[in-house]
């Protein structure tokens, strides 16, 4: 049995004794639920520093580990040779299970409406479906690297054209002046 604490660490119980096996301090609270791909032996967590990790579950020895830069809460689901996880500071990340190369990251917030992902992703084939703290349910084709059209890149595209209407109206203002 795996378990995260507010303690920082990830520790490994014997299911039957309850008594520790090892622990793994992530340097921070960890509030994600492990993820365990039992093929392979790894155990993937994240915590409240963005660091994310793969452990090897017999031992609790790190096989690799990525920094987000912002709190994980959300649990980490397993599709293919990929893991996936939704991140505090407004991405979706896709990564190899094995190397922990990032394949893509989804951030559906373009930069200007960015909200965090707490809600842990559901694999189904080659898609995955996770849910924003912005209360929309958003649609990864992991193969493809797709998603639907985010409804805030239209919502930034009217900014924009605010903007430009804007400036070209000071502009115009200005030179009436002279």
């Amino acid at each position: 049995m795996y378990v995260g604490s507010n303690d920082g660490n990830i520790y490994a119980l014997n299911s039957t004794t309850g008594s520790k096996i090892w622990e793994y301090y992530m340097g921070s609270q960890v509030e994600s639920s492990p993820t365990i791909d039992g093929n392979y032996y790894n155990l993937y967590v994240g915590s409240d520093n963005g660091q994310f990790s793969c452990l090897d579950t017999r031992t609790g020895e790190n096989k690799w580990s990525i920094q987000t830069g912002a709190a994980i809460i959300s649990t980490a689901a397993i599709s293919g040779n990929r893991t996936v996880f939704g991140c505090n500071n407004g991405n979706v990340y896709i990564l190899n299970k094995y190397s922990s190369d990032i394949d893509w990251t989804f951030d559906p917030g373009y930069y200007l409406f960015n909200t965090p992902f707490s809600s842990s992703p559901v694999a189904y084939g080659n898609m995955t479906y996770i849910g924003g703290n912005d209360g929309y349910l958003y649609a990864l084709n992991i193969d493809k690297q797709t998603s639907a059209t985010s409804i805030f890149l239209y919502y930034e595209a009217a900014i924009a054209v605010l903007v430009i209407v804007a400036l070209i109206t000071i502009r115009r203002i200005r030179n009436q002046r002279k």
